[in-house]
């Protein structure tokens, strides 16, 4: 006889930990599946290696070997690996219409209507603006390549707390200094009386005269089950579907089920810089990335070129590396201006106060 619980949700994100809060606070039962394992600030290193990324992220390659996808696994889904920015969707976006003319948005959900809510997440993961001491180099000469075109741009709110600038935010922050969602929502669901399993994948649903039952695989390879009376899946954008395309005794299911998938909407940006006024080289990345990359663009690269100020690329692909190779180690060093080395420093400070050194 499988366990039979009033709600089961698959997923620990946000799409998971936010409505399992919720519906804990208002007196439901509440059991939670993630496939990833518990981590805190101490599991998490300072580290782009690939060994121990693969701990922290899946990744699906599409069929052609063309595009691969990651995603996290871990109790907090991606709030534990995003770059921290929570920016509310502009007005305009609820008035997108499809190619065919498809309006996407249902009737009645806007900004307007969303406000409240997103207010209420806000000061739950502690977001604020980001302050312009906080800008790192790249957001500098960003900043100015807007001003130089007569257009403005401003700082992005993040749920960081006094951040220490390290800039291994998607690798995991060592110094909880990124509110993920373990430091709030998912805490404040247990103490409600939700219960959150790891390490718990779940296969397929199924119908069952109490609901629908969950098929899960743990880690080591055990299979079980638990039926919901109501199912949520909130296992990311492409695990979701996933599940529903193997639950085949699933009535009714969608033919748009496994098509029209969309990524967060990332876009890379290529700069093309004047000679006058901005730093030889990208400097540290302090919110998002810990490098230094240099882009070398030969005299023929300059398919948008803008006479006055057009310093904005959006070509589709990298350029290709011309005229200029990567500097040396210590020129690279020489690129982190005066005001990105205290704060490199302080994150190093800070990793070693963390160690106990």
């Amino acid at each position: 006889m499988p366990e039979i619980r009033e709600y089961v949700v698959v997923g620990s994100g946000f799409g998971g930990s936010i409505p399992a809060m919720r519906l804990a606070e208002a007196g439901a039962d509440v059991l939670v599946l993630e496939r990833g394992k518990r981590r805190t600030r101490h599991d998490f290193r300072h580290s782009w290696a690939p060994r121990y990324l693969t701990e922290l992220y899946r990744t699906v390659i599409d069929e052609d070997f063309e595009v691969t996808f990651r995603y996290a696994s871990a109790l907090g889904g991606g709030s534990i690996l995003f770059s921290g920015a929570m920016i509310r969707p502009p007005s305009e976006v609820f008035d997108y219409l499809d190619r065919d003319g498809y309006h996407v948005w249902p009737e009645g959900v806007d900004r307007a209507a969303l406000d409240p809510h997103l207010a209420r997440v806000e000061e739950m993961m502690q977001v604020e603006q980001a302050r312009w001491d906080e800008v790192p180099m790249p957001g500098v000469v960003f900043a100015t390549l807007f001003a130089n075109m007569g257009l403005t741009c401003d700082r992005v709110p993040f749920n960081y707390v006094d951040c220490l600038q390290c800039g291994y935010c998607e690798a995991g922050c060592r110094f909880d200094r990124k509110r993920s969602l373990p430091l709030n929502y998912i805490p404040r669901a247990e103490a409600a009386g939700a219960e959150f399993r790891t390490e718990v994948e779940v296969l397929r649903v199924s119908p069952h005269a109490s609901g629908y039952e969950v098929h899960t695989r743990t880690m080591d390879g055990r299979r079980g089950s638990v039926v919901g009376r109501r199912v949520l899946l909130a296992a990311n954008a492409i695990e979701t579907p996933a599940i529903l395309l193997r639950s085949a005794a699933l009535p009714e299911l969608p033919d748009a089920v496994g098509h029209h998938f969309h990524n967060n909407g990332d876009i890379a940006w290529y700069f093309e810089l004047p000679e006058q006024g901005f730093p030889e080289y990208a400097s540290f990345k302090g919110r998002t990335n810990a490098d230094l990359r240099v882009l070398g663009l030969g005299p023929h690269h300059h398919p948008h070129r803008d006479a006055a100020a057009g310093h904005l690329r959006g070509d589709r692909g990298a350029p290709r590396r011309a005229g200029t190779s990567r500097p040396p180690l210590g020129a690279r060093a020489q690129a982190l201006g005066p005001r990105d080395l205290p704060l490199r420093a302080a994150g190093e400070r800070a990793r070693d106060r963390a160690d106990g050194r």
